[in-house]
């Protein structure tokens, strides 16, 4: 790691700190203000007092030190020769103070300061070397905060220059070793690439051969972890004892009261810990126990070390609970672990890591702490997407270890028969980036009638944060003059966010506020089943649950045979059977062989069509006889109904029926991507499945069900938007719809008469209550918020219909492919197009969970708009009943599915909203 006693080497002075220290004091006591003397002694006294800071760990000379070149700043404008110097040394200071204190402040502060500094030093400045490398060190610094993957390239390439300007003879040059070593050991530690591992290991050994022995302990320091992160790789003994052996060396070389003694301490347990693990060695574990124990000591309260250190001796202890089964282990390391996660000390994102361990060795050992720290866990997650960043960073945020949680916390609760702490827990971690959205655009009505200028402030913010959400953060190509001002913006919408949330902290001292902006109480959430039952389907690795909710009561049902295994399984079978390729041997082979826990039916079919093949002598990839699309999806719905579908039927006592009731399904996991609506038993002309028995409707969270329906726009518009030059039937599609909708009420767009484009669309949502989009969907699955819909060859994005308010619009209608389609990686995120358009401010969507036949979209609109505007009587009425959308699209899939077409063509279609 850097060594800010670097900066010495610019300002050589006698030994002594405190002596000096106290003569440069006396100088600048004697010394006129305006004089050309004072800044050298300012500057020289800085370094001192930092260099006192790293030997003795006396805060007050590092906030000093700060002062002092504060106050050398505002003397040196842009044009002095000494900024660029002055910029360098006060970044070095804050982010020491980070280091020692956690304030994410100073790191932003050391960064914005520090990319000052390069761009008033263009090469060949003879102070550019310096420069770099410390906003290398500053990048590498917030990637191990906040794990931007961006910051970490950009130090990598920081430092290499840096080192490129440092010949042998340069005295920096051993820094320059250190620190592109340690980043690239990290970054070895993010994609596991070896010769990033190689390269930090080689480059480690040549700062520990420049360092005066004196000062080698950071870099004895770095290169033991590098050593440790190739012994986890391959294992090779010799690298953690040298590891161990250069940890020791560290150690004595920053005896009390050095400031990085903690860090040796703790690095040491670490190593101690790998190698009494892998060898089953109990010496090595008390060791590091009692190493661990010892940097805990040493760190206060706000350290910004002291959270790992709790964590990674919590882990020995659970270690050494597993090998001895002493319960005051396993006690102490959850009390370990809960103040690890509530240490304020880090970023929300290692907290979020740290809350989340807490919550799975809490369940794993069924500790009674677990469900405390789900709570934790889940109550961090609109800090990973916060409100200060823009929505692109949002999203990426909640890629990282949050899918899952949600699942995890309610099965735990389901475990300790508290379903509906299940429900709580499977609204908070769910949806969490719309969640976010949607509170940028709350209205603040109550609150106005009670603190008019909170609310109003509110709004303001609001509106700033919200137009800032879409602004563009890529900075490929780009130089460090754009960078720059996007650290200055960042740190402006930071500010924001700090005041929206000082806000929100003095609403909830208002009485009947306390709660204001939080996740909604079971008490609320169960008003959703006020029109109908609400069931979820919640899957997890060894064991899914049902919790079927209705205005009276909440009902679990185990589904112990629907793993998450088995339900990849079943996944993988209904791709295949969408796809448009055949079916080839391998898969089947595959899905028979690896699939395990799959019904047995299934697996005998698949069996049987592989041994008739056998038969013919078919090679591997050629497509197998028999074996079609329908086959496999009606063994796939034979199994949903039987395991999970029937069972809920039979709870709620429903029976087959001409007018049915309304199921809304609350989907998790790997059930998102499966058609739980259409599950059933489809043998020959026996049919016994769902749509006898109720009408399905989807909802990405009941939270979405509470908000209360607006009055319907007046006059009554519809806009249907076509794409008729590479999707024909698509005219034949607005035929139907004109047959239905009078023409003044009508909204074209995409026909020879009104051409389409993005912006149009867009900007006419609002005026539309219902929207009817038949054209090509695009699913985006590496950039999700870059899905969206065709319109002449461009891409109407989610992310430019959120730029949109869309209050009062009632229906879209997605009569194109894949708008349903939910995300593999982060399916609990609701990210699909369908899903998107919810939350943005349509109270009901028709979409589809894959490709849709061209043909097939005028027979399902012509249904499905004749029931939407037929009235009491069944005549045909002016004005639609948006309400009954999920009815409409109900018989619309009946008459498709009664015309004998594929399964893969009439059950794609679904319902999401009210």
């Amino acid at each position: 790691m850097f060594n800010p006693r670097q900066l010495q080497a610019q300002f050589p002075g006698a030994q002594g700190l405190d002596t000096n220290i106290s003569l440069y004091k006396l100088a600048l006591s004697l010394t006129p203000i305006p004089s050309p003397m004072r800044p050298p002694m300012v500057s020289n006294l800085a370094v001192h007092l930092l260099d006192r800071f790293e030997k003795q760990g006396d805060a007050r000379d590092l906030d000093e030190a700060i002062s002092l070149q504060r106050d050398l700043l505002r003397i040196r404008p842009p044009s002095s020769p000494e900024r660029p110097t002055s910029l360098s040394n006060m970044g070095v200071l804050l982010w020491t103070r980070f280091q020692h204190h956690g304030n994410e402040q100073d790191l932003d502060e050391s960064v914005l300061l520090l990319r000052q500094a390069v761009q008033l030093t263009p090469p060949p400045h003879p102070v550019r070397s310096k420069a770099v490398g410390n906003l290398g060190v500053a990048l590498w610094m917030r990637f191990m905060h906040r794990v931007d993957n961006q910051d970490l390239e950009e130090s990598i390439l920081l430092h290499k220059e840096a080192l490129k300007r440092r010949p042998p003879s340069h005295p920096d040059r051993p820094f320059g070793f250190s620190n592109l070593g340690l980043a690239l050991g990290t970054r070895f530690r993010q994609y596991r690439n070896a010769r990033d591992l190689n390269e930090s290991i080689l480059f480690h050994r040549q700062a520990v051969k420049l360092f005066p022995a004196i000062n080698r302990s950071g870099s004895l320091n770095n290169l033991a972890l590098a050593l440790m992160s190739r012994f986890e790789e391959h294992g090779d003994l010799q690298d953690i004892d040298e590891a161990i052996s250069l940890h020791r060396q560290a150690v004595e070389l920053r005896p009390p009261p050095h400031s990085k003694r903690t860090l040796s301490l703790h690095n040491l347990a670490l190593a101690l810990a790998i190698r009494g693990e892998q060898r089953g060695n109990d010496s090595d574990l008390d060791e590091s126990i009692l190493s661990h124990r010892q940097a805990v000591v040493l760190q206060h309260p706000s350290h910004p070390g002291r959270p790992i250190s709790l964590e990674t001796l919590a882990k020995v202890l659970l270690v050494q609970y597993k090998r001895r089964g002493d319960a005051s282990h396993l006690n102490e390391s959850m009390i370990l672990l809960s103040e690890a996660a509530r240490s304020i000390s880090q970023s929300s994102s290692q907290r979020f890591r740290r809350a989340r361990s807490w919550a799975h060795h809490a369940n794993m050992f069924q500790h009674r702490s677990a469900l405390e720290a789900f709570d934790t866990a889940l109550g961090i997650l609109p800090e990973l997407a916060a409100l200060g960043l823009d929505v692109q960073s949002r999203q990426d945020s909640l890629l990282n270890e949050t899918d899952g949680l949600a699942r995890e916390a309610a099965g735990c609760a389901i475990r300790a028969g508290n379903s509906a702490k299940a429900v709580e827990f499977l609204e908070t971690g769910r949806s969490v980036f719309w969640s976010q959205f949607l509170t940028l655009r709350s209205p603040f009505d109550q609150l106005a009638e009670v603190a008019p200028e909170l609310a109003m402030d509110l709004r303001t913010i609001s509106k700033q944060l919200d137009a800032a959400s879409y602004r563009d953060k890529s900075i490929e190509n780009t130089n460090n003059q754009q960078k720059l001002s996007w650290e200055q913006e960042a740190k402006w919408f930071e500010q924001l966010a700090t005041q929206w949330n000082e806000i929100v902290d003095r609403v909830r001292c208002l009485n009947g506020f306390e709660d204001f902006l939080r996740p909604q109480l079971f008490s609320k959430l169960r008003d959703a089943a006020k029109r109908g039952p609400v069931v979820y389907l919640v899957a997890n690795e060894d064991t899914s649950n049902c919790l079927i909710m209705t205005s009276t009561l909440l009902h679990h049902i185990p589904l112990p045979i629907l793993t998450n295994p088995v339900l990849l399984g079943l996944v993988k079978i209904i791709q295949a059977a969408v796809s448009e390729h055949q079916i080839s041997r391998s898969f089947i082979e595959e899905t028979v062989n690896i699939q395990v826990g799959l019904p047995q039916h299934v697996v005998a079919d698949l069996q049987r069509w592989i041994d008739e093949d056998d038969d013919r002598g078919m090679r591997l990839e050629q497509p197998v006889r028999g074996l079609s699309s329908d086959n496999l999806f009606g063994a796939v719905l034979r199994f949903l109904w039987e395991q999970a579908i029937k069972p809920i039927i039979d709870f709620l006592e429903l029976k087959k029926s001409t007018n049915p009731p309304t199921v809304t399904w609350c989907t998790t996991g790997l059930f998102t991507l499966l058609p739980v609506h259409a599950a059933g038993c489809y043998v020959g002309g026996y049919v016994d499945c769902a749509s006898d028995y109720f009408i399905s409707s989807y909802t990405p969270t009941i939270g979405t069900m509470l908000t209360p329906i607006p009055p319907p726009l007046e006059p009554f518009k519809m806009m249907v938007v076509i794409q008729s030059q590479t999707l024909p039937s698509t005219r034949k599609e607005l035929a139907k719809i004109e047959q239905y909708v009078a023409a003044d009420s009508l909204i074209k767009i995409g026909t020879a008469v009104a051409s389409a484009s993005v912006e149009a669309v867009a900007s006419r949502l609002s005026a539309a209550s219902i929207v009817h989009f038949a054209c090509h969907g695009i699913q985006n699955p590496t950039n999700p918020l870059q899905s969206g819909l065709e319109i002449e060859n461009k891409i109407l994005t989610i992310s430019r219909i959120m730029k949109e308010t869309i209050p009062n619009s009632s229906l879209a209608f997605l009569s194109a492919c894949e708008t349903a389609m939910g995300d593999e990686k982060i399916p609990d995120e609701a990210m699909s197009i369908a899903a998107s358009l919810l939350f943005i401010g349509f109270r009901g969507v028709v979409a589809t969970m894959w490709r849709m036949w061209d043909e097939d979209g005028p027979i399902i609109a012509d249904t499905f708009y004749r029931e939407l505007f037929k009235g009491l009587e069944g005549n045909p009425t002016i004005l639609p009943d948006t309400s009954k959308s999920a009815e409409a699209l109900a018989a619309a899939t009946k008459e498709l599915r009664g015309r004998g077409v594929p399964f893969k063509r009439w059950v794609p279609f679904i319902h999401m909203g009210q």
